[in-house]
């Protein structure tokens, strides 16, 4: 399995062979609120998670209620407490402002209006069970490549990190060229089959560190951490190739597509924020569209 995939199956025969061994409980949240609604954070393995509306929060909620830096969950020698960052609108424990204050399991937090997560002890299998459900929420039900809402999370991170870190970001913005005359033409089950083959094939050829993800429709974006303009370009051209290579059998006829590409780079603060970076790609992909398709356009920092 590359990266973030857990796709396994949980058999009831494995349920009841751990049921009676040793119980080990792991503290986690689970996030309830925010682009990450549904992510379980083991806090055996981060010790520390901080909540807030700024760009350099680990859970980010997008909502006037919260402080850019609100509250800071930590494991303290096995102790979890959690610590109000005088925010603005209080932090909340099952309704009881606290300035700092030991968690237990099955409470409630809020930020100021929001509950933003909850805190609970869990066994293996209750661990494994929040995985994939988490899993199931941010993977698109038809390619199985990651979706538009956990893309918006994954650009937000890596823009964030980039920036402080001064690296090149680059995103390949690609969309199918003429797919509303394959759907017509050969119809939606065609459509899709094609979908899900573009996606298997650019998945098989990103690195293990980047992201790939469905924007929308036939519609792609591939996140490339730590990458410059010209690696991005030649990265973009050579998926250009392979997609055009593909013939792909649907109903016994062999169908060939095309994608258009848009290439943008984040460098030197040359974008204020991730949403920019993401619409200059998509521009430069449209750029390709109105000069015949099939092609690579990029946008040079």
């Amino acid at each position: 399995m590359d990266k973030g995939d857990y796709t396994d199956i949980i058999k009831p025969e494995d349920l009841k062979k751990r049921s009676p061994q040793k119980v080990k409980l792991t503290p986690t949240i689970i996030v309830i609120s925010g682009d990450l609604f549904g992510k379980m954070i083991n806090l055996e393995e981060k010790k520390k998670v901080l909540f807030g509306r700024g760009e350099e929060c680990d859970v980010v909620i997008d909502n006037s209620s919260l402080s850019r830096r609100h509250c800071i969950v930590r494991n303290e020698n096995g102790f979890i407490t959690i610590e109000d960052l005088d925010s603005t609108n209080g932090t909340f424990i099952d309704g009881v402002r606290v300035a700092k204050a030991e968690l237990k399991s099955g409470q409630r937090v809020f930020l100021g209006d929001i509950c933003a997560f909850k805190f609970a002890y869990q066994d293996d299998i209750d661990l494994d069970l929040n995985k994939l459900i988490f899993e199931k929420a941010i993977k698109d039900r038809l390619t199985g490549i990651y979706n538009r809402t956990y893309l918006d999370e994954l650009l937000r991170k890596e823009f964030a990190f980039h920036k402080r870190a001064n690296l090149p970001l680059s995103l390949i913005f690609f969309d199918l060229d003429n797919f509303k005359r394959i759907n017509d033409t050969f119809g939606h089950l065609c459509g899709d089959e094609i979908l899900k083959k573009v996606a298997q094939t650019v998945k098989s050829h990103v690195r293990e560190s980047d992201f790939f993800c469905r924007y929308g429709g036939e519609e792609f974006v591939v996140i490339l951490k730590n990458t410059p303009f010209e690696k991005a370009m030649k990265k973009a051209s050579s998926l250009r190739k392979l997609i055009e290579s593909l013939e792909i059998l649907c109903n016994s006829k062999t169908i060939n597509v095309t994608a258009s590409f848009g290439v943008a780079t984040f460098e030197k603060d040359n974008f204020p924020n991730e949403k920019r970076l993401l619409a200059e790609a998509d521009a430069a992909m449209y750029q390709a569209k109105e000069m015949g398709k099939n092609a690579v356009i990029g946008r040079k920092p």
